[in-house]
């Protein structure tokens, strides 16, 4: 059997809108597989290592894919049984075809691109803070109202070829229109009460409005398909 390890299967193929740029993953029976991205016009091929959950953008100007750790480093660790929140996330990778320029998110939770006519996606990640040392150990505990509510995260509206983003924080889900014309989400507030506020992101208009905070908590956002209201 020791023969099949060199050998790779192919899967989760794809083709962009524009019939420009083809991607698959290559994946060996043992170890870590990758992502090849080919641009049929310059018959270039590109490999982007430990890569999986490959899509185009819906206007063909960027690939988005999730980077997981190496499977060798993750091994090592979990057999010195590493506590789980110190062991390695995975990363979001965000490739721009037109300018071959690669954007790495790391600590990623969820990531989601627009179906059709947008080149506006939306992730939720963590974001690593150094720990202050010189605050008590009662100062470093946050004050968190109801312990059984979802945990947030920071969350990202980010338009890849342009660079153009917007951040938040506290953010448990969100949303995003099947046109990409609406991306909503949900702020957490935590501490002496639960409250939940939702937002909505026109990114045509990049314009940010909210709906009147609400105690407790909101969950299952849904949005109609052409993105202009909630459903």
């Amino acid at each position: 059997f020791a023969a099949y390890d060199g050998w790779n299967y192919i899967e989760n193929k794809s083709i962009s809108n524009d019939g420009n740029w083809i991607f698959y993953e290559s994946n060996p029976y043992k170890g870590d597989g990758k992502i090849v991205l080919y641009n049929i016009q310059a018959e270039k091929r590109t490999n982007f290592s430990r890569a999986t959950q490959g899509k185009f953008s819906p206007n063909s100007d960027f690939i988005t894919f999730k980077i997981y750790p190496d499977n060798d480093t993750l091994r090592k660790l979990k057999l010195k049984d590493t506590a789980k929140d110190k062991l390695p996330k995975d990363t979001l990778g965000i490739f721009v075809l037109g300018q071959q320029r690669i954007i790495k998110i790391e600590n990623i939770k969820s990531f989601s691109v627009a179906e059709k006519e947008s080149s506006w996606m939306a992730y939720l990640y963590n974001k690593d803070v150094p720990e202050d040392t010189t605050k008590k150990e009662d100062e470093k505990k946050e004050k968190t109202f109801d312990k059984s509510a979802p945990e947030t995260y920071n969350f990202a509206i980010h338009q890849p070829v342009s660079n153009k983003q917007h951040h938040f924080k506290n953010i448990t889900e969100f949303s995003i229109s099947e046109n990409g014309r609406l991306i909503s989400f949900i702020k957490q507030q935590n501490d002496t009460l639960l409250k939940s506020t939702l937002y909505r992101f026109d990114t045509k208009k990049e314009h940010l409005d909210s709906l009147q905070p609400v105690m407790g908590l909101v969950k299952n956002i849904s949005l109609d398909h052409k993105g202009p209201q909630l459903a």
